[in-house]
């Protein structure tokens, strides 16, 4: 397959704890220095714009980032063992500062890219239940401490007076 991509990207040795606009858990599936692959249980939608923080062992990156394209990838269980819908998301990381790219790079960047096939895209793909190398069921990311949701109140502001108006 031929490689697309501007710069290599890294498969991450073992399940990376993430989450996006600081409530919806995420797991980091390979890392570049442009951007990320994500196993996430909700879809997102390609151009929003989201911030990842990723948890690393000296403390957790917040990465400013740009959702590019997600879709479903196949079924795994959450915590309460019910079947849910995983998908895989590409984000583009933007203006990284140097240090944060530093760090990111220190845990993951440091091995030699191994470039892996991506599936291919299709519209008719019959999803299947995934399974880890054991064959145990694949666990969709869970969430881990307190539930932080920011949102703009100018936004909810103007929401709320457009109700007003009806």
């Amino acid at each position: 397959m031929n490689e697309r991509r501007a710069v290599p990207r890294v498969e991450v040795p073992q399940p990376v704890p993430a989450k996006i606009k600081a409530a919806l858990p995420a797991r980091v599936l390979d890392v570049s220095s442009q951007g990320a692959q994500l196993e996430v249980t909700t879809c997102l939608r390609p151009t929003t714009s989201c911030d990842l923080r990723i948890s690393l062992p000296d403390g957790e990156v917040t990465i400013r980032s740009i959702v590019r394209r997600c879709r479903a990838w196949g079924f795994g269980l959450d915590e309460k063992e019910q079947k849910v819908l995983l998908y895989r998301a590409g984000v583009e990381f933007q203006d990284l500062p140097p240090e944060t790219l530093a760090r990111i790079s220190s845990h993951f960047l440091y091995q030699l890219p191994q470039p892996f096939p991506e599936a291919p895209v299709s519209d008719d793909v019959e999803l299947e239940f995934l399974t880890e190398e054991d064959g145990a069921p694949h666990r969709a990311p869970t969430h881990t401490g307190p539930v932080k949701i920011k949102f703009d109140t100018a936004v909810f502001n103007r929401m709320m007076k457009g109700h007003e108006d009806e």
